[in-house]
């Protein structure tokens, strides 16, 4: 192909071109339309042009990747598949501002991206330089890059050198008769091969001994959390007894306050205070599963007690990780992205957790997670769930796990799990159980999630299953909002029934607070027959900081 002093190579014309990209393996340029929003290929070699039109506002960089492209986009960072055109979100570095884009960004040579935002509105200068790590976590450079020139201001007239090293060289030396080591051949003298130790000192750059610095103190450092939060109910009978309890008020209040210490290399420690009172609706209305998940911490009313404490170390390059302590094992069991925090998302119970678990309060315990980030991962791990056991024989819950990520075509991120448990709760022996679970991401803003579960009992079998939606990415009022939909049903052998239907509303007031508006109904098919019905509207305020 002749070269003048340019050639249009473009079929169509972009409104803002951006971010060239030589792809070396597949012999083609990528680049961006940002405002169309349009992925632009184009292979010299056979004059081949493609474009696919991404479903965002702005579409500001494009970066390679083994399985495809990395875009930056007004949603986040999204991977892309040319083969399907398939999208799915990996990570949002700015969920709370929907004003602003990502823009420019490049990959380093670890992997990692690099990517400005900007407010493409106002134009103002209010963007930040952020980096996501390959395994997806976000980390705003912009702070750390002014800790960095401070110190090197208050650095630049010092030598940087490094602790002192031990060197071995490999000399070649030539001895004569006479035992004479020469560096040079001489007459008579023989070559051999020595060894010379010494010690050197190396010039470090100062951003090297900074930084150096600096991940020494973030990995030994305490960080202290907390996580507060307020929720009102209301009750009233919908169906059943006319005797029963109707057109009642309940209030829980709650306050986790959390300790994160680095202790030695891939090595954390962590401990949960929670404290927590207040009235809930499960003192005087019979349901199966808690009505307000905030009641399974509820020990003692108005006093502090230890949730959680455990040790967390890592090995295989983060693949393997053991936790050892006070923990709740159905944070690694079964834990399902769009239904499993009862204070972001449902707030019955029964779209938490799955009740065929059986695990009724946090107890020592152990689990070993192996999850390489990609294809199959496994659990495996004990909980004592009696804080009034004598010892760690009674009333102890064994569980394993099997999971699986998968990435369907024209779909997002999929998990589907199956767990099996054991345990010797009931003083007669062990019983057993099993259930399967799924999250599937339909789109950038949809995730379908299930459980099923079926759990030993005196004579037959108890059963549960559960399903619904999740909403997010902008699938609401603002970007950071979340809301959803869903339904639960248990059957124990005793032929009683339950069934749950709940919707909530997560609006984000701030990063640091949230509101949400919960309405939640419960239908209960008691012994003999009788039915009650039940709904809740509710509201809840959940504080981070």
């Amino acid at each position: 192909m002749s070269i003048r002093a340019y050639d249009i190579v473009g079929r169509e014309r972009d409104r803002l071109g951006e971010v060239p990209v030589w792809s070396v393996r597949d012999r083609c340029l990528w680049w961006v339309d940002v405002l169309t929003p349009t992925l632009r290929r184009y292979a010299p070699a056979t004059g081949e042009h493609a474009s696919w039109t991404i479903p965002v506002r702005s579409l500001g960089c494009v970066a390679l990747h083994a399985n495809g492209l990395i875009l930056g986009t007004d949603v986040g960072v999204l991977a892309f598949d040319p083969q399907s055109g398939a999208t799915s979100l990996l990570a949002q570095p700015e969920p709370d501002k929907p004003t602003h884009r990502l823009n420019d960004g490049r990959c380093d040579r670890h992997g990692r991206l690099w990517v400005g935002s900007m407010n493409e509105r106002a134009f103002v200068p209010e963007g930040t330089l952020f980096r996501v790590d390959p395994d997806l976590s976000v980390h705003p450079m912009l702070d750390r890059i002014k800790v960095l020139e401070q110190r090197l201001k208050d650095l630049e007239t010092t030598a940087v050198l490094s602790e002192p090293q031990t060197r071995t060289k490999r000399v070649e030396v030539y001895v004569d008769p006479q035992g004479g080591v020469h560096d040079e051949p001489v007459p008579g003298a023989r070559k051999t091969v020595t060894y010379q130790r010494e010690r050197v000192y190396r010039r470090q750059t100062m951003s090297e001994q900074i930084e150096a610095a600096i991940a020494d103190a973030e990995q030994h450092k305490v960080e202290v959390g907390v996580n507060a939060g307020i929720v009102a109910q209301f009750g009233f009978r919908t169906q059943g007894d006319t005797a029963a309890p109707t057109n009642r008020a309940y209030e829980l209040a709650s306050a986790d306050l959390f300790f994160t210490a680095g202790i030695a290399q891939n090595t954390v420690f962590f401990a949960d205070l929670v404290g927590l009172g207040g009235t809930h609706p499960e003192n005087e209305i019979p349901t199966l599963t808690l009505i307000n998940g905030y009641s399974a911490r509820l020990q003692n009313q108005n006093q502090i007690s230890v949730r959680e404490a455990w040790l967390r170390t890592e090995v295989m390059s983060g693949k393997l990780a053991m936790v050892a302590g006070r923990m709740d094992l159905t944070n690694y069991i079964d834990h399902n992205a769009a239904a499993n925090d009862e204070t972001s998302q449902f707030l019955s119970d029964a779209l938490v957790n799955n009740p065929m678990l059986g695990l009724t309060e946090n107890g020592i315990g152990f689990v070993s997670v192996y999850d390489p980030k990609h294809g199959f991962n496994g659990k495996f791990g004990f909980q004592q769930s009696n804080s009034n056991a004598a010892s760690l024989n009674e009333s102890l819950f064994t569980m394993g796990e099997v999971g699986y990520v998968a990435r369907l075509p024209k779909t997002g991120e999929g998990n589907y799990r199956f767990w099996y448990r054991t345990d010797n709760a009931s003083g007669t022996g062990y019983r057993s159980g099993f259930g399967t679970s799924i999250d599937q991401r339909l789109s950038p803003r949809l995730t379908l999630f299930g459980r099923y579960g079926e759990a030993e009992a005196t004579v037959n079998w108890n059963s549960f299953y559960s399903g619904g939606l999740k909403f997010d990415n902008g699938f609401g009022f603002f970007p950071g909002d979340v809301w959803g939909l869903g339904y639960a049903q248990t059957h124990l052998q005793t032929s009683e029934k339950e069934r749950v239907i709940e919707g909530f509303y997560n609006l984000s007031l701030t990063e640091k607070l949230k509101l949400s508006f919960h309405l939640s109904h419960f239908l209960e098919m008691q012994q003999g027959g009788t039915k009650l019905g039940y709904l809740f509207p509710g509201v809840r305020l959940q504080a981070n900081f």
